[in-house]
């Protein structure tokens, strides 16, 4: 007798017993990230962003054409730690991005305010982490569950990303929780299901521009129809990381 793995199927809770590997792996993957965030020296692209998000948040105003790199959430999520800080207003101002970047970490004889810039893409690393966890044990148990986690807090992509200032990892959480969320909504078509699946959408709308391309390629797919074949279940998964990966791709060019 086959399996049931349609998303019709209530979710199952991961057993107790794998709470403390999932814990651990996860604890891993925070230890790994921010140790690695002092070792690096700022990129191209974080010095070119830094300043953006709080000057939109203190000003109101889009002139600056930083502000228009990438959508508002982004921009304003990863320049937060910047409200705590007072520094002269010629320093927020500066048109040259790359100049202002520099004044900004001048503030301060260490790279603390890069740093804690870097640390707001964590959320959404671990966030990531739990929703590849969730549903790999949702299609294939708790094993399947660990083993998806186990590759993914070891994954060099993903440790190489997540200390960084860019919207890479976020815009990746972000759209396989859209497509979960999705795929969760053509099998249990609630009110809440749609609620999580339209704020993940939204979400990753704001993150990066070329976020769109993956509501077309999504939606084009036949696997967002609802169904109760096993099979079908097990090809989603696969129909789903192409998705995303082509969307990836054209992300970096």
């Amino acid at each position: 007798m086959e399996p049931d793995l349609s998303p019709s199927k209530p979710a199952a809770a991961p057993s107790r017993k794998i709470r403390l590997p999932v814990l651990i792996l996860l604890l891993a993957f925070v230890i790994f990230c921010v140790t690695s965030v002092g070792r690096k020296s700022a990129t191209y692209d974080e010095t070119h962003y830094l300043g953006a998000g709080r000057y939109l948040l203190t000003t109101h105003r889009w002139d600056l054409p930083d502000s228009l790199l990438h959508p508002v959430f982004w921009t304003v999520w990863h320049d937060l730690p910047l409200l705590t800080v007072s520094a002269p207003g010629r320093v927020w101002d500066e048109r040259a991005d790359i100049l202002r970047g520099q004044n900004i970490l001048a503030l301060r004889t260490d790279d603390s305010l890069l740093n804690a810039c870097r640390l707001m893409s964590l959320p959404f690393a671990v966030g990531l982490g739990l929703i590849i966890f969730a549903w790999s044990c949702k299609l294939y148990g708790d094993t399947g569950g660990i083993l998806s986690l186990l590759f993914f807090c070891f994954c060099p992509n993903f440790l190489a990303h997540a200390p960084l200032m860019t919207p890479d990892l976020t815009l990746s959480c972000l759209a396989v929780a859209t497509v979960w969320r999705l795929w969760r909504l053509t099998g249990q078509p609630t009110r809440l299901n749609l609620l999580w699946a339209g704020i993940a959408l939204g979400l990753m709308l704001l993150t990066k521009y070329t976020a769109l391309l993956l509501v077309p390629n999504g939606w084009s797919r036949s696997a967002f129809r609802p169904t109760r074949s096993s099979e079908h279940a097990l090809k989603f998964p696969t129909q789903t990381a192409r998705t995303i990966l082509s969307c990836e791709s054209l992300c970096r060019m």
